[in-house]
């Protein structure tokens, strides 16, 4: 009996997995509400456990999220005959050296350690490839700057009821502390990132109601004084880069920033009272945590860590870590590197780090040459991959920078393959605003 409840179990499961699977595929909407899913629940209750133990494995909610990302996404790149776009032959390049390094960890330390390394790989990856293979990507651009206003509102309430709370001495993790003192990081620095996105995408939309660009107002200052010093380096050379690229909108650049920055630090101020400056100055002056990585990076990419030519070509097998030692620290150092670019070349090679920059070298490539499909390209698409790449020499990207990624590959795809998509599309480029006209 107990083998029969089993075998009907498995059945029920494998067929609502095909039925999940179907409606991700037919509705990339559900997609989008599932990244707002992981953000709540990484925001509230810190994944530590598991949600199932499936053949001897812990699964997680981002697990889950990702396996289905990336079975919808191969089969609809596939489906969609796509695959022979110049973006997609260098994702698939780098896919098969992300395998050809898992299937070596597996072999060199085992099933866990390898899956266990490869997870910050998978959920990123998976972003990219499902929304690389949407077929409307106008359509489907709409839902993520929707998506991104509403990460804007549930960061910034969240933000301050957190600040709220510390203030009366209400403080239930100890990693809200910043370096300067006081409890103000009250969400990581991948969430920072996120707000600041969002302020990005309203600055370029210009049909956007007040309540939404009042927020982007708040949330300058916002980013300011959570102290993500990441942050507000991607803020500034992003901010400046628009200055140079978006000579018509020059002065709105400049009076929108201004405003926000003055009005919104005078508010927060006042709220908050005077140690904010102190602590604000000595956070900005501490540069410890950076000397540290730097010394970190180098050891990293010592040749004596990889087997030789191939080794650097290819990199490490996944799962091998990155155990370094440090001056003044006996024992080794085995945290992540802090910086993308370190870790892509230590799991996967010079290859792996050329395919990845290369990705991105023809998304700005193609945005830089004067073509018809770029009247429906979304003006502010260029900077969120610019700040991607900023942000990515001191963490990795998470699962929503997948989701941005995958979108950019898919516009440079269907230029050419499909163009009544676009001129579909064109009614909502020409009502927004925040796509470039012909």
């Amino acid at each position: 009996m107990s083998i029969l409840l089993s075998l009907v179990l498995a059945g029920v499961g494998f067929v609502a997995l095909l039925l999940g699977l179907a409606i991700l595929y037919r509705r990339p909407v559900v997609g989008t509400g599932l990244l707002f899913l992981l953000l709540v629940l990484d925001t509230f209750s810190p994944i530590e456990g598991p949600i199932l133990f499936l053949g001897g494995r812990n699964v997680y909610p981002p697990d889950v999220v990702a396996v289905g990302f990336l079975l919808v996404g191969v089969f609809g790149l596939l489906g969609r005959n796509r695959i022979r776009s110049k973006g997609f032959v260098i994702l698939t390049g780098f896919l098969v050296l992300l395998l050809f390094g898992f299937i070596e960890g597996v072999l060199a330390f085992g099933l866990r350690d390898a899956t266990n390394a490869a997870r910050t790989y998978l959920y990123f990856v998976s972003a990219v490839v499902f929304f690389a293979q949407v077929k409307d990507p106008v359509t489907n651009w709409r839902r993520i700057e929707n998506l991104w206003f509403l990460f804007g509102l549930f960061l910034v309430i969240v933000v301050l009821i957190r600040w709220s709370l510390g203030s009366i001495g209400i403080v239930w993790n100890r990693d809200w502390e910043s370096p300067g003192g006081g409890y103000l990081r009250v969400v990581s620095a991948a969430s920072a990132f996120l707000l600041l996105q969002f302020v990005l995408i309203a600055l370029h939309r210009d049909s956007l109601s007040k309540s939404i660009k009042f927020l982007s107002y708040v949330a300058i200052p916002i980013l300011l004084f959570l102290q993500h010093r990441t942050v507000w380096v991607v803020g500034l050379l992003t901010f400046l880069l628009a200055l140079t690229m978006e000579r018509k909108s020059k002065g709105k650049l400049v009076q929108t920033g201004l405003i926000a920055a003055i009005v919104g630090g005078i508010l927060f101020t006042f709220f908050f009272g005077n140690e904010l400056a102190s602590s604000l100055q000595r956070s900005a002056e501490s540069t410890s945590t950076l000397e540290w990585r730097i010394e970190g990076w180098q050891a990293l990419v010592d040749p004596t860590r990889f087997h030789g030519v191939a080794g650097i070509l290819l990199g490490n097998p996944i799962g091998m870590g990155y155990a370094r030692y440090l001056p003044g620290i006996d024992a080794p150092v085995s945290v992540a590197p802090h910086n993308y670019y370190i870790q892509l070349f230590s799991d996967l090679g010079l290859t792996g780090l050329l395919l990845f920059l290369s990705l991105y070298v023809l998304l700005f490539s193609s945005y830089r040459i004067r073509q018809p499909w770029k009247s429906w390209y979304p003006t502010v698409l260029p900077y969120l991959l610019f700040a991607q790449l900023v942000f990515n020499v001191t963490y990795g990207p998470s699962v929503y920078q997948g989701a941005i990624l995958g979108m950019a590959i898919s516009f440079y795809a269907v230029r050419s393959v499909d163009k009544q998509v676009l001129q579909a599309g064109a009614v909502y480029g020409n009502i927004s605003g925040s796509y470039r006209k012909s």
